[in-house]
């Protein structure tokens, strides 16, 4: 519920839905910030018919139907179960969603499945909005809409149409700090592991910035694999040897003697570097990317207006 408090004090009027399911005995909780869970469950759904007789609160949930991912959510059959409840009135249920497994990819065969299943399921919640679509399924196309979408990862610039160019702007980027420029001898190794060698008389700028930050270990280079870059003085730069927990060493002999020195802050994300890029030379997707950012950066909103 912390993230559900912090969305609501940002947001005040906004109807805030909490995922994952209803935990016993946060109803209070929930009230207290008017937000609605995501009951995925029997159980939890009658934990919360419990709490809202006895509270008297009347806030509404969400329902979250299993359409074929098998993660969270009511089976279609217990679905099913619960359609007199709304044929009832009074239901107390202001959504019904459920969760695409494939929709990256254009034409899975998944993404058809469960569009069907869904629809005849959420066709007989009368009167009840509907959500199905995340980032990559709201590019599926119309019939994946329905009342609601719920974009994510691509809000952050992450591409949800891998198949194709990027529609997405980028709107991240991540600065770290330059603390020393050092000189290493041609032949001289960097790093743990001594697994990158200096080829030439090397200039380093040795940046504050690690794997504990959230810059994973994998985007670090060896002497026969080139890793990650970063943007140092407007010009890309290559990581050179492996990430520390704290530090990396970038090569910067290609620079201007004078073009970066100690105290420079150089881009580890954005100016052309994408979360997509990054996630590939760290063996991931661009969601872990964007969610291990360190709390150690500090963090800088802009609500500049976007202009066409």
């Amino acid at each position: 519920m912390a993230e559900g408090t912090a969305a609501r004090a940002a947001v005040p009027s906004a109807i805030l839905y909490v995922l994952n399911g209803f935990i016993q005995n946060t109803g209070e909780a929930y009230a207290k910030i008017d937000a609605k869970p995501v009951i995925g469950d029997l159980n939890e759904l009658a934990e919360w018919d419990v709490f809202c007789r006895r509270s008297g609160w009347s806030g509404g949930v969400a329902i979250h139907i299993d359409s074929g991912m098998h993660r969270l959510g009511l089976t279609v059959s217990e679905a099913q179960g619960i359609i007199p409840r709304v044929n009832a009135g009074d239901h107390g249920i202001s959504l019904v969603m459920s969760h695409l497994a494939c929709a990256e990819n254009l034409n899975h065969p998944m993404n058809a499945r469960q569009l069907a299943s869904f629809r005849e399921i959420a066709s007989l919640f009368t009167g009840v909005p509907a959500s199905l679509s995340n980032s990559s399924g709201i590019f599926l196309g119309g019939p994946f809409l329905f009342d609601m979408v719920r974009p994510g990862a691509a809000l952050y610039g992450v591409n949800p149409t891998p198949e194709a160019d990027n529609p997405m702007q980028p709107v991240v980027d991540l600065k770290a700090r330059v603390l020393q420029i050092r000189e290493v001898d041609r032949g001289e190794t960097v790093g743990y592991g001594g697994i990158w060698t200096a080829r030439r008389p090397t200039r380093l700028a040795i940046v504050s910035a690690g794997y504990a930050d959230g810059y994973f270990r994998a985007g670090g280079s060896n002497d026969g694999t080139r890793g990650a870059e970063v943007v140092v003085a407007g010009k890309r730069c290559p990581v050179a040897g492996r990430i520390s927990m704290d530090l990396m060493a970038v090569d910067v002999t290609d620079l201007e003697k004078n073009a970066v020195r100690r105290g420079h802050m150089v881009t580890l994300l954005g100016e052309g570097i994408t979360v997509d890029e990054l996630a590939h030379h760290f063996g991931t997707i661009g969601y872990e990317v964007l969610t291990s950012l360190g709390a150690r950066y500090t963090r800088v909103y802009r609500g500049d207006t976007v202009e066409n």
